[in-house]
């Protein structure tokens, strides 16, 4: 099989060289406590239906979580050695991009595609359709509805030179690093697909929709 090359010499991303990184990430301190991707949806957790709507896009799905991972492993995640803690804690969802980049230093793939935890509703074209947009960029997020979701994107290995060092830098925000990385963004049709769960509203929504 021929794999396609963008003029950079960079593959494409696509489902034979991205693995899939599922940030679990915050303490859901907005909802009591709890493991937010853990609430029950449609006869499962949110985190089953997301991993099982990424699942068919990459060549595996990565959950990144801290704390006691026993929480996921084995009721709710098929292996302990695919949960993955952050390597620098506590700096929002930059870490988990950190620790995926940092993760796929050792491994086959070239890309990231990485969602949160809490979104059971995920494009299931989501990596074909950024893909279709490549355009020798490095980073590809996602947009919708006129806003921007930059926890949903496709990251190259190569970045995580650039990731280690916005931590380092105290400088977190992901839209202020996709702004300095020169990051493509691709429009989605429906903002559903990016709806994740942060307050107990947010969930109640959810629930209702059904």
């Amino acid at each position: 099989m021929t794999t396609l090359t963008a003029p950079n010499n960079r593959p494409l991303p696509g489902k034979h060289n991205t693995a899939g990184w599922i940030v679990a990430g915050g303490q859901g301190t907005r909802m009591g406590g709890v493991d937010k991707c853990l609430l029950p949806w449609r006869g499962d957790t949110l985190l089953a239906h997301t991993r099982a709507r990424l699942q068919p896009q990459v060549t595996r799905c990565v959950l990144n979580a801290n704390g006691d991972v026993t929480r996921f492993y084995p009721a709710h995640w098929p292996s302990h050695d695919s949960i993955i803690a952050d390597r620098e804690p506590h700096c929002g969802p930059l870490s988990g991009i950190h620790a995926g980049l940092s993760w796929l230093q050792d491994q086959p793939e070239q890309w990231l595609l990485t969602v949160p935890a809490d979104c059971p509703d995920i494009d299931t074209a989501l990596l074909s359709t950024v893909a279709n947009q490549y355009r020798q960029q490095r980073l590809l997020l996602a947009c919708a509805g006129g806003h921007k979701h930059p926890l949903f994107g496709v990251w190259h290995r190569s970045l995580l030179v650039e990731v280690t060092r916005a931590l380092q830098d105290k400088n977190w925000k992901l839209m202020a690093l996709a702004s300095e990385l020169g990051a493509g963004w691709v429009a989605f049709e429906h903002e559903r697909h990016f709806h994740n769960i942060n307050t107990q509203e947010d969930f109640e929504a959810l629930t209702r929709s059904e």
